[in-house]
């Protein structure tokens, strides 16, 4: 994608918990269509909760067909790659189902693309010099710090601190662009019980995982989640963090009411269906947060200062 100025970018979507082929989702997949010319993305990013409410069992399930294929893949414009990982809704199914879709005959166009449960892929792109621009997307799986999943899969907790160090190298190793890491469950919400296990996965105290000091160590400068159905922007730490779980859950808002006492830069009071697309180019990453009528809701852009603030908007 080139944008006016002749400068090269990447674009992608982002959307959480979108599992359900509810008659706001099929709006919001309407919307993201119709901006599809207009950003041009490269893939979907899904941030897990692929399919409500209890996952999928086999690669012949049919909520394949009626929660993907059917919603979105009608309209020319998202048929494109799909970069999945795992929510925990995803576990009450068979999680490696959606793993063996990726090499399955059932998957489209080979356009649903989960081949583990943690993984990377990169994207390079020309900036306006001769030097290369490159985004390395390091996907976690961080369903081991929800206790419904570590009741049903109980190696889960322990897979998560280990996978949590091998992230924290291949991230310090990598020498792309930029770094951007994305797992389902949020480290910053405003959400009374979904604080309580953001706080577990951020922190050290209490046992937790000590994510966000991992990826502030390794130079990540973005981490996008779900799991929260409202839509919220927070910068700690040098690092941002995007909340796009109100793509197509049942309900939005926040899970056991809201929390006033943490203090994020910015929430969508509204509580509003949508979805995020996400330019990157060589100086420069702009979210727009977009609602299912077209309108950009909030605009965050963070430039490729070390540890420089985000603007808002």
């Amino acid at each position: 994608m080139t944008n006016t100025s002749g400068q090269e970018q990447l674009c992608f979507y982002a959307l959480g918990d979108w599992g359900n082929p509810s008659c706001t989702m099929k709006r919001v997949a309407k919307t993201m269509a119709l901006r599809a010319p207009l950003y041009r993305p490269e893939f979907i990013l899904g941030l897990g909760d692929n399919f409500y409410p209890f996952g999928v069992e086999t690669t012949e399930d049919t909520q394949f067909r009626d929660s993907w294929e059917d919603v979105f893949l009608c309209y020319k414009g998202l048929r494109i790659p799909w970069k999945i990982c795992l929510g925990n809704h995803d576990y009450m199914g068979d999680p490696e189902a959606q793993i063996r879709f990726t090499s399955s005959q059932n998957n489209p166009g080979g356009l649903w693309q989960c081949p583990a449960k943690n993984f990377i892929f990169s994207h390079k792109l020309q900036g306006t010099s001769e030097s290369e621009i490159s985004v390395d997307f390091f996907v976690l799986d961080t369903n081991g710090c929800q206790g419904h999943v570590q009741r049903s899969h109980p190696r889960t907790k322990e897979e998560l601190s280990h996978n949590i160090a091998f992230l924290e190298k291949a991230v310090a190793k990598s020498s792309a662009t930029w770094k951007i890491v994305c797992g389902h469950h949020p480290m910053y919400t405003r959400g009374r019980r979904h604080g309580v296990l953001a706080r577990l996965l951020r922190d050290a105290a209490q046992n937790g995982y000590a994510l966000e000091a991992a990826l502030k160590r390794s130079g990540a400068h973005a981490y996008f989640s779900g799991h929260e159905h409202v839509f919220q922007h927070h910068n700690s730490c040098g690092i941002d963090h995007f909340v796009c779980g109100a793509s197509g859950a049942e309900h939005t808002g926040f899970y056991g009411g809201e929390s006033q006492q943490e203090n994020l830069d910015w929430v969508d009071a509204r509580h509003a269906p949508g979805f995020v697309a996400v330019n990157i180019s060589a100086s420069r990453l702009k979210v727009d947060f977009i609602g299912v009528d077209g309108s950009i809701m909030h605009t965050v852009e963070r430039y490729k200062h070390p540890r420089a603030p985000s603007r808002q908007e």
